[in-house]
């Protein structure tokens, strides 16, 4: 190589580092915003145990708060690994995964009818929402794990 291919490929390394150092930083932005938007809507004692571990009762909340675009991406799509690990959350065995998964999609508009970037609280209306809705005809129980 001679002294001018280097200089280019010594470039193009310098540009794609500053890419990817530049992409990291905004995906670390992005999580810690909506990591702090969601402390932010609830109060710590409502959320964590004496011992500092996550209450039972809470987890759907923070999975929905932290993950809020992804579910909303994977229930838009039906399918994805969001939406797997929201059933598991919500104790909702496999075999109903194809009924959840058409459940949510259906309901889309009523589940994410508000935008985290503006509202704090969208996720636990989300979580209301949704546990709303399954719950109505009894869904919910017929699909929840033993």
């Amino acid at each position: 190589m001679n002294a001018a291919s280097v200089r280019r490929f010594s470039r193009m390394m310098v540009v794609l580092s500053m890419c990817l150092v530049t992409s990291a930083c905004n995906t670390t932005k992005a999580t810690s915003d909506t990591i702090a938007k969601f402390f932010s809507s609830t109060t710590p004692g409502e959320i964590f145990t004496e011992d500092g571990v996550l209450a039972e009762d809470q987890k759907v909340n923070f999975f929905v708060g932290v993950g809020f675009d992804s579910l909303q991406q994977d229930i838009a799509r039906g399918q994805g690994e969001y939406l797997v690990s929201l059933e598991r959350l919500l104790g909702i065995t496999p075999n109903h995964h194809a009924e959840f998964a058409n459940f949510a999609q259906q309901h889309y508009e009523t589940l994410f009818a508000s935008d985290l970037s503006i509202d704090r609280t969208a996720h636990l209306s989300t979580v209301a929402m949704l546990e709303e809705e399954l719950s109505k005809d009894g869904r919910l129980a017929k699909w929840r794990m033993d």
